[in-house]
């Protein structure tokens, strides 16, 4: 059976069967081969701040109720869920049939709000099946592997939404967001930061209190903030000439 991430109950008080979940933070973690990298289902009086993960791989295992992978998972049958912030996620679905972000009925929440994302579906970047709960999204880079199907969008006319423009026309979502493919290091071995040429460098929404001394004129997109110094030096082209520090002595 699939298991997920981090579920309901791992990362709260448990009393009688309700989990109560009052202003966690859920940072900083590497969540790869599973069928759902967070599962928020649900949120009791929240909030609930995700921040700076990496999820890949999803849709390893498989689900009694039939669901494929996603990165995080709202939907329950339990009581309303309380507000629910997602900031700098790094999400490559990888496997075929796999949502980056599945927004799934039944559930209801006080909100979610998601900024300077990356969300890399196989299926769809984003697939919202409860299109009557609030849902905030804006400067996100939204991708998918199946060109002219980037987003599907319940209770519309067409709930096939081709590209951004159309996204943002019909639902009035990522008014700044993106349609770029995420170029990453290396992500077959685990490097998922953004290539020194990556438009989603610089890209982002400055958020006090959450992404403060970001590096360059704005805040990456994606779990990993990239640094423009680097190798400015000319570290990399082996001249000690221009080496920019000595240690016991010694360049």
């Amino acid at each position: 059976q699939a298991e997920d991430g981090i579920r309901d109950c791992d990362v709260c008080l448990v009393g009688s069967e309700m989990c109560i979940r009052d202003s966690l933070r859920i940072w900083d973690n590497r969540f790869v081969n599973v069928l759902v990298g967070i599962s928020l289902a649900p949120v009791y009086r929240g909030p609930v701040y995700a921040l700076r993960n990496l999820i890949h791989y999803t849709g390893a295992g498989y689900s009694e109720a039939g669901y494929t992978g996603t990165c995080f998972k709202f939907n329950s049958g339990y009581g309303q869920s309380g507000m629910i912030y997602i900031f700098h996620t790094t999400c490559v679905a990888a496997r075929p049939g796999n949502d980056a972000l599945a927004i799934k009925s039944p559930g209801s929440w006080d909100g979610i709000v998601a900024r300077n994302n990356i969300w890399y579906g196989t299926q769809y970047a984003i697939d919202n099946a409860n299109p009557g709960q609030p849902v905030d999204l804006d400067w996100d880079n939204l991708w998918n592997s199946i060109e002219g199907e980037l987003v599907r969008w319940d209770g519309l006319g067409d709930t096939h939404l081709n590209d951004l423009a159309e996204l943002q026309s019909a639902t009035g979502q990522e008014l700044n967001g993106y349609q770029l493919l995420p170029e990453f290091d290396d992500p077959l071995l685990g490097d998922f930061d953004l290539v020194r040429s990556s438009p989603l460098i610089d890209a982002g929404l400055a958020i006090p209190g959450i992404n403060d001394g970001f590096l360059g004129s704005a805040p990456d997109l994606g779990a990993f903030e990239s640094d423009p110094s680097l190798f400015s030096d000319g570290f990399e082209t082996g001249s000690t000439s221009r080496w920019s520090a000595t240690v016991g002595g010694s360049t």
